[in-house]
């Protein structure tokens, strides 16, 4: 096993329409938001800059939480938009 990932992002024609993935040596990394269900918590929320605060960290934390799963190590934000960037991430653990 490489202590390197290789990072890259790519448009897949899924069922008619395009849609990005990141990839993690070749492996798709199948993560979104449902915009109904993002919707109903708007709604639910409000839409007051307070509650887009919190919400928007409420899913960073729940893509890093899926996105450690499926690597198998903790990552943070800041490490996947330079792994995007340089294309590399360094595995941890």
């Amino acid at each position: 096993m490489s202590e390197v990932l290789n990072v890259g992002i790519v448009e897949l024609d899924v069922s008619g329409t395009p849609t990005r993935y990141l990839v993690f040596d070749n492996e798709a990394f199948d993560w979104e938001i449902s915009l109904t269900e993002l919707a109903k918590v708007i709604t639910f929320c409000g839409d007051s800059a307070e509650a887009k605060k919190a919400l928007n960290g409420d899913i960073q934390k729940h893509f890093l939480g899926c996105l450690a799963e499926f690597l198998g190590f903790p990552v943070t934000l800041e490490e996947i938009m330079q792994a995007v960037q340089t294309g590399k991430l360094k595995r941890k653990g």
